[in-house]
């Protein structure tokens, strides 16, 4: 599918994705479907010992979905092209790589559509750090799994402890990037915020496809360039983007 990178620019379209998430994903038309993902710790033996007595599981499923405003901008010709990690701190204070955004191209306020996939554990307390980082214009067509951070340019990280924003009445929590040595600095680096929605997984595929006609033309010498926006309402009550379909040209 391709290097997974979205432009605000223009067509502000998201391309390919790094895996498939249990509310789905949206392709050419738009499908929907079931999938897997990172677990974030979720035991399968634990969860089969509790429902074979009758007995609730100890975790929920959810999705985390990322935005970040007023990011630091480290390009000198154009902004920033910012992706974010998410870890899970192990109890030996390793970092445990839960999944990765986006590229968004050149924006400083991104809003990610690639969702995180994890186990929320009742009884557990689980500590989540998030990294931010502007990818080299040079990586732009390298899958996002792929990609060495070490390479790009690092523009803030921030934590909390999962039950933070699971716990809040509007599912989200919004947090001050800083320094690796947790200092905010001289310089702001802007925020980031954390939403969670309980996933349901599905076995259900629904493919929709969109088509428009006579759309008024706003360019000058070509054809307009039309994009698509597709949101959904989540628990709090908001409008969460959740796809951007593949930029139609010049038609």
């Amino acid at each position: 599918m391709g290097g997974c990178f979205s432009d605000v620019r223009g067509g502000q379209e998201a391309v390919g994705g790094t895996q498939q998430r249990p509310m789905g994903g949206v392709g050419v038309g738009v499908g929907v479907g079931g999938g897997g993902g990172n677990n974030g710790g979720h035991n399968d033996a634990v969860d089969h010992f509790f429902r074979a007595r009758g007995q609730p599981a100890l975790f929920s499923q959810i999705e985390l979905s990322l935005s970040a405003s007023k990011l630091r901008d480290r390009d000198v010709m154009s902004k920033s092209d910012p992706m974010a990690v998410v870890y899970l701190r192990k109890r030996d204070g390793m970092l445990e790589e839960l999944g990765r955004t986006e590229v968004i191209l050149n924006s400083l306020d991104p809003a990610w559509i690639e969702m995180i996939s994890l186990a929320y554990q009742f009884e557990t307390v689980q500590h989540l750090v998030f990294h931010v980082y502007d990818v080299d214009t040079k990586y732009h067509n390298v899958p996002v799994k792929t990609l060495k951070l070490k390479d790009q340019e690092f523009l803030g990280e921030a934590s909390c402890v999962l039950s933070e924003i699971v716990t809040k009445q509007s599912r989200s929590l919004t947090l001050s990037l800083h320094n690796k040595n947790l200092q905010v600095g001289l310089r702001k680096l802007g925020t980031l915020t954390v939403r969670a929605e309980e996933s349901v997984a599905s076995r259900t595929a629904v493919e929709i496809i969109f088509r428009c006609s006579q759309l008024e033309n706003k360019d000058m010498f070509s054809k307009s360039d039309p994009f698509l926006r597709i949101s959904r309402v989540v628990e709090s009550g908001g409008l969460f983007l959740f796809a951007k379909p593949k930029l139609s040209t010049t038609t």
